[in-house]
């Protein structure tokens, strides 16, 4: 299994999902929306041309949405702002049928799961733009949007495109640091267990 993936794809599953095709060194390569199977299907076939076509060459990350709240209706903080963004059962349930569509297309070209990592909201917003949840969830849309228009040199105004990007830049950072992490802790597991099978064998045999 490889840990230093070539190509990093960032996404920001929807039924319109942004996403970004990126160096490891957040040089980004292209980006765009996909908003139906071929479209996916397209952005997935453009990160493996990227990769050369091998599976385990390409790092993909995703937002997560584990963390979202749900709410009833769009209730303001007392100071006027939107209150961090909450969704109601519905859209979530979009949300996971959007992630499973992507995971099947990436299941079907044998890429490995170890290779598809998540990114809270709260996490990449913070690391790229510099920002937390408390500016209100149109602020955040318009500060990704001029983000990914700085960052690829030229005007991006679809907000799910322009998340995806920045998602795709979190990987290319943040997220290869986390594929070495694991690297490493799997080494430890591994040594830790080759020592307790060595030690054992020692012991039966005295």
């Amino acid at each position: 299994m490889k840990y230093t993936p070539t190509i990093v794809l960032g996404i920001d599953q929807a039924k319109a999902s942004g996403w970004a095709i990126a160096t490891p060194g957040g040089r980004v390569l292209q980006h765009g929306l996909a908003k139906h199977h071929g479209e996916r299907e397209d952005a997935l076939h453009e990160a493996l041309r990227y990769a050369h076509h091998a599976a385990d060459d390409l790092l993909v990350v995703f937002e997560d949405h584990g963390a979202i709240s749900l709410s009833y209706g769009g209730r303001k903080r007392a100071d006027g702002q939107d209150q961090a963004p909450k969704r109601n059962a519905a859209m979530l349930l979009g949300l996971g049928a959007a992630r499973g569509r992507w995971d099947e297309l990436l299941d079907g070209i044998g890429h490995p799961e170890v290779l598809r990592l998540k990114v809270t909201p709260r996490d990449w917003r913070a690391r790229v733009l510099g920002v937390g949840q408390s500016i209100g969830t149109d602020a955040l849309k318009r500060r990704a949007v001029e983000w990914a228009t700085r960052h690829v040199g030229r005007e991006v105004t679809d907000h799910n495109e322009a998340e995806g990007i920045c998602i795709c830049a979190w990987g290319a950072i943040d997220g290869v640091a986390v594929l070495a992490h694991q690297r490493k802790a799997t080494r430890m597991v591994s040594r830790v267990k080759r020592a307790a099978q060595k030690q054992l064998a020692l012991e039966e045999g005295s």
